[in-house]
């Protein structure tokens, strides 16, 4: 597998994941008023009581935007590595302002729903930059397969206890199109990455090449 093709499929599942948690509803209710797409989810579960008394707080909203977050470094990893570093840290940018936290957070900083957005944004502009600046290496393939493994794991457990809340709400709920398409991105990310990692375990070795000594009389 070539250098461009991976970078090309891996900027092609990150742009996927994007589309499946930003455009497209990961949950989906006959009333279009509960039917939302992954950070709205988010933000609707750290409404729920149980979700509030969480240890640590807010669990399930976290996890959620955390699958949000890893989508984007994908997305980053995948136009460093296909184009420019300058066109990730622009993609860093516009997704950091997406997560931030509304500007009520200003008078309410002792909101906990706040803060965690806030720590995610933060959290996902200083790892994504670091990532990003990062220079080529042998271990390139990590962060990314890291973001992938990390993001399928939020959203699946964090679609699982929504899911369960609003079951026990009798709300009649059902996994939407953002979350399968969400998922399958990342777990092609996990695959993509995973093999690029064989690859470079056990590609071949330089051979050293002999030495003469010479003696001298």
């Amino acid at each position: 597998m070539t250098r461009n093709t991976r970078s090309g499929l891996l900027l092609i599942f990150g742009l996927i994941a994007l589309i499946g948690a930003s455009m497209l509803p990961v949950v989906v209710n006959p009333g279009a008023g509960l039917t939302f797409v992954l950070l709205d989810t988010a933000e609707w579960s750290s409404l729920h009581p149980a979700v509030q008394t969480e240890n640590p707080a807010l669990l399930t909203s976290g996890l959620l935007r955390l699958a949000f977050a890893c989508a984007g470094l994908v997305t980053a990893f995948g136009l460093s590595a296909r184009f420019n570093r300058a066109s990730a840290l622009i993609a860093l940018a516009v997704l950091f302002a997406a997560q931030l936290p509304p500007f009520e957070f200003l008078g309410e900083r002792g909101n906990t729903n706040y803060q965690q957005q806030l720590l995610i944004a933060l959290g996902f502009l200083g790892i994504g930059t670091a990532c990003v600046l990062w220079p080529r290496a042998r271990w390139s393939w990590l962060p990314g397969l890291a973001a992938g493994t990390i993001g399928l794991a939020g959203l699946l457990a964090g679609l699982a206890r929504v899911i369960s809340l609003m079951t026990e709400l009798a709300l009649p709920v059902s996994a939407g199109p953002g979350a399968w398409l969400l998922g399958l991105a990342l777990a092609g990310v996990i695959i993509l990455l995973a093999v690029v990692a064989i690859q470079t375990k056990t590609g071949p070795q330089q051979k050293l090449r002999p030495v003469s000594i010479g003696v001298k009389q």
